[in-house]
């Protein structure tokens, strides 16, 4: 059970914890301060997709296909994923994990989807509703970016 702190904190029962994480990027994240902590660096900014679109889809089709590696886990294992990006009614996310037959809770907080997804994850897992959960976020320059950031 969780307990209430002030109007809008919880401390959730449990030993909830992130299992694994995998983060993909461009080259040019991997030449910035945190370039070392990435797990894998695609030098194909469409990752072989015909739009920039089907790219962020792809990206997370491979970080989330990663992070399952990495954890050993099963895909089967993982009960939800909360996650989301900047195309409108989360397109890539949804495009992106359609294959792995996991239910999506599509979220779009914009900057705070990642702090909304494992916030989600954590409270899902912490209620007994899952022992896995997947929490997923993407930004993809020629994707998202554009529609907030043009020209890129």
């Amino acid at each position: 059970m969780a307990v209430k702190f002030g109007k809008q904190s919880y401390k959730l029962s449990g030993r909830i914890y992130i299992n694994e994480t995998a983060c993909i990027v461009g080259p040019r994240e991997k030449e910035g301060p945190l370039g070392e902590y990435f797990d894998r660096i695609e030098v194909d900014p469409m990752l072989g997709k015909q739009t920039w679109e089907q790219a962020e889809s792809e990206l997370q089709t491979r970080t989330t296909g990663l992070v399952i590696e990495k954890s050993g886990l099963k895909k089967e294992e993982i009960r939800y994923y909360f996650g989301g990006d900047l195309l409108a009614q989360s397109t890539a996310t949804s495009f992106g994990n359609e294959e792995d037959n996991i239910p999506l809770f599509g979220l779009y907080g914009a900057c705070s989807t990642c702090g909304e997804s494992l916030t989600l994850a954590a409270m899902t897992v912490a209620g007994g509703y899952a022992d896995y959960a997947g929490a997923i976020t993407s930004s993809h320059f020629g994707s998202a970016e554009k529609e907030f950031r043009f020209p890129l």
